[in-house]
């Protein structure tokens, strides 16, 4: 295996000691392979592309050393992380919200391309816009696969974890992706003031207890369209859409379109 920061030139032994050594928007590339470290914070801006196959990250057990994530970018950094073939899985910790990614308030643009992230406690996991968001905060994902995230049932916090549980951002773009088989919480979970789902595959799967396919929690300005959207059995509600359940956000709108599927229920606030 291989890890070169393409901007200085430099070949590292680990993918930890890249990103420590790293310096502000630099680019790392790794070869497809195994990578079971303790990774570092990343508190500068950043992009780490996988060549030659998946890379697969995973964290030595029982939880990383950050105590949170695989990849972990903390509170107020204004970090944008850009990652591209990377398979994030394994993440727990002690509060039972360990994640695959955890990109906290106070950030600006997470971009996840052509990656796997699945059995983590919480699939990706971000925090939302304060006042160390300069630019706000956008998160991205495409052409990526996201599942089997969440806990068992007997956890205490079963149905609190999720695939996609992202805070109150300024844009969530979700697009040719699958994201499917949640353990008890939501596909995709949204506070963001504008989210905009297309053209993806989201499943539950014929067993998986998946609460709502898609959660806009706080309302929103919204756009779900030509995805293919399945309720499973055995989920514990009836809808696939929640829109403005909880505390909305004035002037919220939502547009459902062009989407095929079984079971095509809304629930939540209206207006």
């Amino acid at each position: 295996m291989s890890v070169f920061d393409v901007t200085s030139g430099t070949y590292y032994a680990s993918l930890g000691a890249a990103i420590a050594g790293s310096q502000s928007n630099d680019v790392i590339q790794i070869t497809g392979g195994s990578y079971d470290e303790n990774f570092p914070d990343i508190t500068h801006n950043l992009t780490i592309d996988a060549v030659g196959g998946l890379a697969y990250l995973t964290t030595p057990q029982p939880q990383p050393l950050n105590g949170r994530a695989i990849l972990n970018v903390p509170l107020d950094q204004n970090v944008s992380l850009s990652i591209s073939g990377l398979s994030l899985s394994g993440a727990v910790d002690a509060s039972n919200n360990g994640a695959g990614i955890l990109f906290e308030t106070g950030n600006a643009a997470l971009t996840v391309s052509n990656s796997w992230v699945h059995g983590n406690q919480d699939g990706i996991l971000t925090g939302g816009v304060d006042a160390a968001s300069t630019n706000g905060m956008t998160v991205t994902i495409t052409h990526s696969e996201i599942d089997n995230n969440g806990l068992a049932p007997s956890n205490p916090r079963y149905g609190f974890d999720h695939n996609l549980y992202i805070g109150a951002v300024n844009q969530l773009t979700v697009s040719d992706s699958y994201i499917h088989d949640a353990l008890g919480g939501h596909e995709i979970k949204s506070r963001a003031l504008a989210s905009t789902i297309t053209n993806n595959r989201i499943f539950d799967g014929a067993t998986a207890t998946t609460s709502y396919s898609i959660d806009l929690s706080n309302g929103g300005n919204d756009v779900v369209a030509g995805n293919v959207i399945e309720k499973g059995p055995a989920s514990p509600n009836r809808y696939v859409i929640q829109f403005a359940g909880k505390a909305t956000y004035p002037g919220r709108s939502l547009s459902v379109t062009g989407n095929m599927g079984a079971g095509a229920a809304i629930g939540g606030a209206t207006g």
